[in-house]
């Protein structure tokens, strides 16, 4: 008898063959938001990434725990239309 993981390989497989699936080819990491402001903080971040890592703390409603300027950045951001407010 065929383990059941293998079993369940072979019919995934068989659907993304038969193109009634598709492979997950990436899988994006959880937000880490210490490293997150780590980078922020030391400047070495791109604007997008910014962007990007000021949504993630407003999801989460962390940006709302941290000190002030976090808060009023996520306001600005969302003001300006480039983050919502989750």
């Amino acid at each position: 008898m065929t383990h059941p993981l293998e079993r369940l390989r072979y019919h995934v497989s068989g659907a993304i063959e038969r193109g009634e699936a598709e492979a997950i080819t990436e899988i994006k990491p959880p937000f880490d938001s210490v490293t997150f402001i780590m980078e922020y903080e030391g400047g070495v971040l791109e604007e997008d990434q910014i962007v990007e890592g000021f949504q993630a703390l407003i999801d989460s409603g962390l940006v709302w725990r941290l000190q002030g300027h976090y808060g009023r950045t996520a306001v600005a951001l969302i003001e300006a239309g480039l983050c919502s407010r989750g």
